[in-house]
């Protein structure tokens, strides 16, 4: 399968790193701008493009009309709040899979794709590739700071949820990395992965 971002923002870096590692996704390419979106659209032609959504967005518009054009089966995710979800056009509703609410993306998005899988009975399991030994290591609070970074939380609201400094924050997500044995680059991967798979509950 073949997936298309347009808007490249830590939301849909997060769940592009979720398609490619859990759903065996190609993650083709990442766009900010829509005229490089639409050319790779007409030219690989994806099963799936994500775009965020919102009212009046003649760009989003015009990538959505492009996979339909070019690939009449291909499907769609939007990521959007839920006031601007009232707004897409009933038109688009058949090649919608999803629309993923900003303030809770991760649940809503591998439910999308089960409901998607079960449709083309596709019998495709999420895979485990977090060692779940490495996991154990970290101290409980460490394994809710994980948490709270999988929800797509930035460092400020972290703390604020947390009720730490920002900086201990940073501090925090270099000791979990370590324990983890993996890069600081790949510990929001990781994080997002726990959550889906439900470790964080």
């Amino acid at each position: 399968m073949k997936a298309l971002f347009l808007h490249e923002n830590t939301m849909c870096l997060a769940l592009g790193s979720l398609l490619a590692e859990a759903w065996d996704f190609h993650v083709l390419e990442l766009f900010t701008d829509t005229e490089s979106a639409i050319t790779w659209i007409e030219q690989e032609k994806p099963d799936l493009l994500i775009s965020e959504w919102k009212s009046g967005d003649i760009d989003s518009k015009r990538s959505v009309d492009a996979l339909i054009k070019t690939n009449p089966s291909g499907k769609i995710i939007f990521i959007s709040t839920t006031r601007e979800q009232r707004d897409i056009p009933a038109k688009l509703l058949p090649f919608i899979i999803g629309v993923v609410d900003k303030s809770k993306g991760w649940n809503e998005l591998n439910e999308a794709l089960r409901r998607w899988n079960a449709a083309q009975h596709v019998d495709k399991q999420i895979k485990a590739k977090i060692n779940l030994e490495e996991l154990s290591r970290l101290a409980p609070r460490e394994l809710r700071l994980l948490c709270e970074l999988g929800k797509g939380r930035v460092n400020k609201e972290i703390a604020q949820s947390l009720e730490l400094s920002q900086n201990t924050v940073a501090t925090y997500r270099k000791i979990i990395a370590q324990k983890l044995r993996i890069s600081g680059s790949e510990l929001v991967r990781v994080a997002v992965l726990a959550r889906c798979l439900n470790l964080c509950d």
